[in-house]
């Protein structure tokens, strides 16, 4: 009288399983797949130049993830400085967001040249290490304007171009100034611009890249003569891919027909809401469908709400699927729980009949479903 079975996954989230005898649940459990042990960890903007004595351009840090690339959440990471005698502004140890990314302010000592900054993440051996290079004060600042956390598909242009400001320290746009933009990741593309700009009248200067073949994050640095230099990081994937975030309950049981809302969360590989992404849903178990016309769109803060109407029995799922992009299968279960038929007339009890007698019943039975 025993039934056995096991579940394994590469993919992170939660799933219910149900025990079911007849189409009817018997018991439920949830099981909530987490990111495994650290094994990749990588840099996030090293290599800057920046005054001395002052705070970087950019804040430093580290990405972690594990085997199959899922960003580990609230990993002690402790930053120090190794040399250079400059400062963190964040108390140690760090822990990464949901994101896997840990983040520091580094101010840069008083000496001029190179600095260095150590990262030890919890669960890995080999520590990460940070340069900076420290210049003597200038008369102005280097900025990203636009163009960092981009993401394109292998060998095509970036969505826009990367965009530096160069002003002076009280602000007014310093035109005339050579920047220089470097790709620093192999794999990460080529240049369809030049890779040295001059500022404009705005003090703005640009570069447009095609991503290359490598899939992955990347980064650019662009600097500034005598100003200093900024990172700009990007991803390059196979092909778009989005994320969709159960919000509502999942793993339900309801009467036969419930109408049941379904919300969900579209996001990008960095986490922003994606605003009128193409989404619809296919049944893949039981008779269930959704009351709203198909396909359906993400509002502005990418979410979005549909009513699955259940079928008349037994277990019942859905799929989620994003109609102009890649993602890991998005499923919403329920169990629909029937009741007991009714028999009309009641059947009877404690019946006395002669031996030999023949005993007829009729007996109508009536689906309460």
């Amino acid at each position: 009288g025993r039934a056995t079975g096991s579940i394994s996954s590469i993919n992170i989230g939660r799933v219910t399983i149900w025990a079911l005898v007849d189409n009817q649940p018997l018991v439920s459990t949830e099981i909530e797949f987490v990111p495994g042990s650290p094994v990749l960890a990588m840099k996030i903007n090293d290599g800057q130049t920046g005054e001395k004595a002052m705070l970087l351009p950019q804040p430093v840090g580290v990405l972690v993830q594990d085997a199959f690339s899922h960003p580990i959440q609230n990993l002690k990471i402790t930053f120090s400085v190794r040399s250079g005698k400059g400062s963190i502004a964040e108390p140690q140890p760090s822990l990464t967001n949901a994101e896997g990314r840990a983040m520091v302010h580094w101010t840069l000592g008083d000496s001029l040249g190179e600095q260095r900054l150590r990262a030890l993440i919890d669960g890995m051996v080999t520590p990460l290490d940070f340069t900076s290079f420290a210049i003597p004060p200038s008369d102005g600042v280097v900025k990203v304007l636009s163009g960092d956390s981009l993401i394109a598909p292998v060998n095509q242009p970036l969505p826009e171009q990367f965009k530096v400001l160069v002003t002076s320290k009280s602000g007014d746009p310093i035109s005339s100034i050579p920047v220089e933009f470097q790709v620093l990741t192999q794999g990460g593309g080529a240049w369809s611009t030049s890779s040295l700009a001059y500022t404009d009248q705005n003090g703005i200067a640009a570069a447009q890249l095609v991503a290359g073949s490598q899939v992955g994050e990347h980064q650019v640095l662009a600097t500034a003569t005598n100003y200093g230099s900024v990172f700009f990081n990007f991803k390059i994937v196979q092909q778009r891919t989005v994320q969709i975030i159960k919000l509502s309950a999942d793993g339900l049981s309801a009467r036969p027909k419930a109408e049941l809302s379904t919300v969900m969360k579209v996001v990008d590989v960095y986490n922003r809401p994606l605003s009128q992404e193409t989404i619809t849903f296919v049944q893949t178990q039981g008779q269930s469908y959704i009351k709203e016309s198909l396909p359906m769109k993400t509002n502005s803060a990418g979410l979005l709400t549909a009513t699955w109407v259940l079928g008349t029995s037994g277990a019942q799922q859905m799929e989620v699927k994003a109609v102009n992009a890649l993602h890991q299968a998005t499923y919403f279960t329920a169990v629909v729980v029937n009741s007991a038929p009714r028999f009309d007339p009641p059947l009877q009890k404690n019946i006395a009949a002669d031996a030999g007698q023949e005993i007829k019943f009729i007996v109508n039975a009536t689906d309460l479903d």
